[in-house]
């Protein structure tokens, strides 16, 4: 819940919430889409889209590929 007070933006895109949500789950699961699942349900449309596992790992790699760029700063 920490992570998630600290790093939520007012009117944030839907990209950077799906990433600080996968971000705050790796850090108490193994990465990988295995191991995580994610169910999105937007306020307008009122339906549930789940995440494949390719786009899970595709998040997880934009992330890790951040903080990689972020610590040689």
């Amino acid at each position: 819940m920490e992570i998630l007070e600290t790093n939520y933006e007012e009117n944030m895109d839907h990209t950077k919430a799906l990433s600080l949500v996968i971000d705050c789950m790796l850090q108490y699961v193994e990465a990988g889409s295995k191991n995580i699942e994610v169910a999105i349900m937007k306020a307008d449309t009122k339906q549930m889209f789940i995440l494949s596992d390719e786009e899970v790992d595709k998040v997880i790699a934009e992330s890790e590929e951040k903080k990689k760029k972020e610590e040689k700063k």
